[in-house]
């Protein structure tokens, strides 16, 4: 099977088991947009969840996965199977320890991390000690889906993509399940949904367990800081990272903004966002963590005239999908959210804003998705 074949299947699977994510996805924000609208309590929900989510796309989900594949590729061609796990059991433990690091210091930070986040909540204190509150909820969820996604990047490179890729639906349902049943109990329902949040982030962890041990990797009690593997993935990490952050940065820039308009605000563009991210999720993620493995191997084997063929054929793919679909989000953004959400606690106003919200979002989608 030539590179296009692999390429298109492995992004096929992919972007299979992410749609259905993204519909539970849709799901799961139909069930908040009726419980909660774009009440204070969603926008205090919307950045506390936000928070954990940075670290998690720039760190675990987009660095480290993306400096770790093409290193372990290589030790497993050069060095064999031993090497190649140790240096993967080093790296868990690394992240096991920057991870925990980082959860406890969002709980312990967590009112000056949401004065960043969103300065216009100091002046409501009600809803400033809300997302206080849910930020601290939600910290471990950091720790969970980053060993998740780590475990995401070891199952890719042995070609295995369904199961990482349907770890999102696992979270989407636990939260519909605790806006729907769980919250209405609550004295405070907002918090159910933060529940809902940190189980999901878990079970995403926990259900990839057995696969990456089947695949070989063991738990070594020892942690190598000094590793020139170690070193090397740092190293590849950097560019990534500050990829990544350009478009966090953008995001938190637009919340941080948000916050200091009339309430509601951050909702609209949590909305907007979220019907974005299908094509992206879908087309563009699916297609980058297809190509990571694949191209890693080409490298390792100087394969470079498959390399740029592999390369030219995902530009290609991914703006035949995504120009199409800019178009489609841009013409009919009205009647898609009105269609999709416009119920409940979500109404006419909510629709109208976060039309206007996904109006721009879309204009860089075709950005958005080569990024990836």
């Amino acid at each position: 099977m030539d590179s296009k074949n692999k390429l298109g299947q492995a992004a096929g699977t992919i972007g299979g088991m992410t749609l259905i994510s993204r519909l539970l996805g849709f799901i799961r924000d139909l069930a908040i947009a009726m419980q909660f609208g774009s009440t204070s309590a969603a926008d205090a929900f919307f950045v506390a969840f936000r928070i954990p989510n940075v670290q998690r796309k720039i760190l675990s989900e987009g660095a480290v996965t993306a400096a770790f594949i093409p290193v372990f590729t290589e030790m497993r061609n050069i060095n064999g199977e031993e090497d190649a796990w140790k240096m993967t059991a080093n790296l868990f433990n690394i992240l096991l320890a920057v991870l925990i690091t980082s959860s406890l210091a969002i709980i312990i930070f967590s009112p000056f991390i949401v004065t960043i986040f969103a300065p216009g909540f100091i002046s409501i204190p009600e809803k400033f000690d809300l997302t206080v509150q849910l930020t601290k909820w939600m910290a471990p969820y950091l720790l969970f889906i980053g060993l998740a996604v780590f475990c995401m990047g070891i199952l890719n490179t042995f070609n295995i993509f369904a199961l990482p890729a349907i770890g999102p639906a696992v979270l989407n349902i636990c939260m519909i399940v605790s806006a729907l049943y769980f919250s209405p109990h609550l004295e405070e329902p907002i918090i159910g949904l933060a529940i809902g949040v940190l189980v999901g982030g878990f079970l995403q962890f926990i259900i990839q367990v057995p696969a990456i041990y089947k695949c070989g990797f063991k738990i070594i009690l020892s942690v190598n800081w000094k590793s020139k593997e170690f070193i090397k993935i740092i190293k590849l990490m950097v560019p990534a990272i500050f990829g990544l952050a350009v478009y966090e940065l953008n995001m938190l820039v637009d919340t941080l903004l948000a916050s200091l308009l009339a309430e509601g605000s951050i909702s609209y563009l949590y909305y907007g966002n979220r019907l974005v991210q299908l094509p992206l999720g879908v087309f563009g993620v699916a297609l980058g963590v297809a190509i990571l493995p694949m191209l890693s191997n080409q490298v390792v084997k100087k394969d470079y005239s498959e390399m740029v063929k592999t390369i030219s054929f995902g530009i290609r793919l991914i703006l035949f999908i995504t120009i199409p679909a800019t178009l489609g989000l841009i013409l009919l953004k009205f009647p898609i959210i009105n269609t999709l959400w416009e119920r409940g606690e979500f109404n006419r106003l909510t629709t109208e804003g976060t039309a206007t919200a996904l109006l721009y979002y879309s204009v860089g989608l075709c950005a958005f998705v080569e990024s990836r």
